[in-house]
């Protein structure tokens, strides 16, 4: 408790945005309502042993067993596909005879398992979350400004709520990434659409081929903002690997239910606002198309000129984010006192981004 309320302080006082996630989280340590969020249910008999591939560093002989590496699993956070919770519920399982006895002889130690428990909620990574633990529990931190402290979660890879990431730096999107195979296995059963979170789209443009008479022709990248409802909503999108449909070369779809609830139209398997597939690439792992040509006209024009079809959209897909970049050329006629049939072409560099929401599934109606 002494450990946990340290925390608490030291993230009010230098990464408040974090505060109130960690706060909420420790309020609901070990409660058994199931009318609140985070549920926490007791296992007298255990959990099955762990089995953890990413723990890369030698464990010292002393908590070895008979010369051999014994893991026991202390707590396991349920996915709500499997649990059957309501969406956005967590159960906990927890064995009581380990936390007791780390209460008891080690209370930092449970201190240590229970921000780690915390941290599944922002951050996907097993590793990275055991350095971001590592880190809250430090002395350094007492010490750091506040600016330090973010500038190191976030060159942890944590992606710290309302602080946002520049979403042009091809960096920007962390975890793992995903492979037709791990999003079957992550996101299992028939017709399920996996909230992947609210969209955020950014665009920036600039112009080539500027005639020598108009003024302030800016070659430079700009910041566009846009006007587009669609873009001005936040609205939940969704991603689904199990669509019925006949376009296996794009088995993905992303789409927005509120969305189209929103204009008036009903979820279907036949449609979304793209169409996605796999690639070999780890680094760009996946390409999409637009498929609702409601999106093209604001990101890229009134018209498809000069594209035949449109553009492919390349990115990434990982456990915690989904980024796609589109670049693209528009036509722009310019009137006024130029030369008859110059024209300004605009290139356009548009960013989609989504971040994770794990364990959150919608079935459609």
């Amino acid at each position: 408790n002494n450990s946990s309320e340290r925390i608490l302080k030291i993230l009010q006082d230098k990464a408040p945005t974090l505060a109130p996630y960690f706060k909420d989280f420790r309020d609901l340590v070990f409660n058994t309502d199931y009318s609140k969020t985070k549920v926490w249910e007791s296992t007298p008999f255990g959990l099955v042993e762990l089995d953890d591939q990413n723990i890369t560093s030698l464990i010292p002989e002393n908590c070895k067993k008979e010369g051999k590496t014994q893991l026991i699993q202390a707590v396991i956070r349920e996915f709500q596909s499997f649990s059957g919770a309501d969406i956005g519920h967590i159960i906990y399982k927890f064995d009581p005879k380990i936390v007791d006895s780390l209460d008891k002889k080690s209370p930092l130690q449970l201190s240590f398992l229970m921000v780690h428990e915390w941290l599944w909620d922002l951050s996907q990574n097993v590793d990275r979350n055991r350095r971001i633990n590592r880190f809250l529990h430090s002395r350094e931190i007492e010490s750091m400004s506040s600016e330090k402290v973010i500038k190191t979660l976030q060159g942890m890879g944590l992606t710290i709520p309302d602080v946002q990431a520049d979403l042009f730096d091809d960096q920007v999107c962390q975890g793992t990434p995903m492979t037709a195979q791990d999003l079957d296995t992550h996101y299992p059963g028939a017709y399920v659409l996996a909230s992947w979170g609210q969209i955020s789209i950014q665009q920036r443009q600039r112009v080539l081929n500027c005639p020598a008479p108009l003024k302030n022709c800016d070659t430079a990248w700009k910041d566009m903002v846009n006007s587009n409802l669609l873009f001005q909503d936040n609205y939940k999108y969704f991603l689904s690997p199990t669509w019925v449909d006949n376009n296996r070369k794009f088995p993905l779809k992303i789409i927005s239910p509120q969305y189209m609830n929103h204009i008036g139209q009903s979820v279907r398997y036949d449609r979304g606002q793209f169409a996605c597939r796999f690639t070999e690439d780890p680094k760009q792992n996946i390409e999409c198309k637009i498929i609702d040509p409601i999106f093209y006209s604001p990101l890229f024009g009134s018209s498809p000129e000069p594209f035949q079809e449109m553009p492919l959209l390349k990115g990434i897909l990982t456990t915690e984010c989904f980024r796609l970049k589109a670049t693209g050329n528009t036509k722009i006629e310019i009137f006024g006192n130029v030369q008859s049939g110059e024209g300004q072409v605009r290139e356009t560099e548009t960013v989609f981004y989504l971040r994770a929401k794990d364990g959150v599934f919608l079935k459609p109606h």
